[in-house]
């Protein structure tokens, strides 16, 4: 029996879950690691950049919480994605063919 959309999808979206174990991981060590620096170079310049880590510590783990929402989506509603991937498809398909057919014809083609 071969697999359909509806079983592939979601198997796809569980490919997620190794992308947002490292992405957890990476969001840890930022942050735990710009706290660190941030607390052993008290009054230096450099502390600074214990802060930037910190930062991307937290951009990585609310990227890592917008991923797992859409991951967590797309396995519960499995149907409605497939239909709003097709519908893009065909949207984009039909904006490229209006934009050929009403494109201005180049001087080159005029002439022939």
């Amino acid at each position: 029996m071969e697999p359909n959309a509806v079983q592939v999808v979601p198997q796809l979206a569980g490919l997620f879950n190794v992308f947002v174990g490292g992405m957890l991981t990476v969001g840890i060590l930022l942050g735990v690691g710009g706290f660190i620096e941030y607390i052993t170079h008290l009054g230096l310049q450099m502390r600074d950049e214990g802060l930037a880590r910190m930062k991307w510590g937290i951009y990585t783990l609310f990227v890592l919480a917008v991923v797992l929402w859409l991951s967590q989506f797309v396995q519960k509603n499995v149907p409605l994605v497939i239909f709003t991937l097709g519908a893009l498809v065909v949207l984009v398909i039909g904006w490229f063919i209006l934009s050929e057919l009403t494109a201005p014809k180049k001087e080159e083609e005029k002439k022939k």
